[in-house]
């Protein structure tokens, strides 16, 4: 198996800079409007209830994209869940600013955590175009998101999601908790596990868990379904879906636009995050400045790379030949590094490669993450 080391191409914002200035982030957003194909949208908001301070970073984020570019879906994060009524405030301005697609296409998800969000409140969430509630449990809180899975999925919400911790050994992660999480059926269960470094996800532990999954009706066992997850720090999931994501993954005909303190985006070739502080990001607002902390632009070299990792983490294949198309690369020349690190679980059967694709087994998907680390640079130290 690979060693489980970091991806700098994968995990662009440890570069990110404050070089990245507003000038940067208007020229990306005029640069993503000329594509030839309009791009969609995927709209991010990371709310913490300051509602009125949001409806004002929309007004200075919305202008810089073309209405041409439909929103396919918006998804909430919820620290302080708003009322239904601040909800909707927040909705009708993101509407009016920006234009959404049929209502067929543009889903919309939240994400709350499980004693956050009075459950009297998910009728209402459904009234307001929301398809998907996902839930965020502690160790405490599993029984609460439980909970909320029931109300929800009786008061007309399509779509529940749910993430959780398990313990780290194989013993304890198949034991009752896991088969309650089960028992709930939530179309989305994402699991962590618990004080396990990234990477270092015990063999017997994703194979008991993914056995549970797998007889509990969850499919795609392994996926990530989370936009961008290059952006994102953690241990390392495993996901059973069933059907699909309600959130598309964005990739290189999406922009993902992030509001609120800390949102991340991907604009173009550029990842840019916002201020995180609170009383900064505030600040920056009722300045009529964007909120902007740090980002890069990628380059080449990390386009590439980010598009490939991609590819696998959405897909659990890359499609070698749109890669030499897109780029203008002999595949096995560029990757033969990466290539050469995936041999060992090619002769494990996690995954093939054939002259047009590189797709991982039924087996391999429970290992997407792990073995999305031999499309790192090669390291020059070797």
């Amino acid at each position: 198996m690979p060693d489980a080391h970091h991806l700098d191409a994968v995990r662009p914002y440890a570069c990110l800079s404050t070089a990245f200035d507003e000038p940067a982030w208007r020229d990306e957003a005029e640069r993503s409007n000329a594509e030839p194909i309009p791009r969609a949208l995927v709209l991010r908001i990371e709310t913490s209830g300051d509602i009125e301070r949001l409806l004002r970073e929309i007004e200075l984020v919305a202008p810089h994209f073309d209405r041409d570019r439909d929103v396919v879906a918006v998804h909430v994060e919820a620290a302080v869940v708003p009322s239904p009524a601040r909800l909707g405030a927040l909705l009708g301005s993101l509407e009016r600013h920006f234009h959404f697609a049929p209502a067929g296409r543009a889903a919309r998800s939240l994400g709350v955590g499980a004693r956050r969000v009075r459950h009297g409140d998910f009728a209402a969430f459904a009234a307001l175009g929301f398809v998907q509630v996902n839930f965020a449990a502690g160790s405490r809180d599993l029984d609460s998101a439980l909970r909320g899975i029931a109300a929800a999925r009786a008061q007309g919400v399509h779509r529940t999601g749910l993430e959780a911790s398990l313990p780290a050994t194989a013993e304890s992660a198949g034991g009752p908790d896991l088969d309650a999480m089960i028992d709930a059926q939530p179309q989305q269960l994402a699991l962590r596990l618990a004080g396990v470094p990234d990477g270092a996800a015990p063999i017997d532990t994703l194979a008991t868990l993914a056995t549970a999954l797998h007889a509990g009706g969850y499919r795609d066992i392994g996926l990530d379904a989370r936009p961008l997850a290059w952006l994102e720090e953690g241990p390392p999931r495993i996901a059973g879906v069933t059907g699909h994501s309600a959130t598309p993954v964005p990739g290189q005909e999406v922009d993902l636009i992030g509001f609120g303190p800390g949102a991340r985006a991907r604009i173009g070739d550029a990842i840019c995050e916002n201020l995180a502080d609170p009383d900064a990001w505030s600040a920056a607002i009722d300045a009529g400045r964007l909120p902007l902390w740090r980002g890069l632009t990628l380059d080449t070299e990390a386009r590439l790379r980010t598009d490939v990792v991609g590819q696998w983490l959405r897909n659990g294949e890359i499609d070698i030949e749109a890669v030499e198309r897109r780029y203008g690369i002999v595949f096995g020349e560029y990757f033969a590094d990466a290539l050469g690190r995936l041999e060992p679980c090619a002769r494990e059967g996690l995954v093939s490669h054939m002259p047009s694709y590189v797709r991982a087994t039924s087996r391999g998907r429970l290992m997407l993450r792990i073995m999305a680390r031999c499309f790192d640079p090669p390291d020059p130290h070797r």
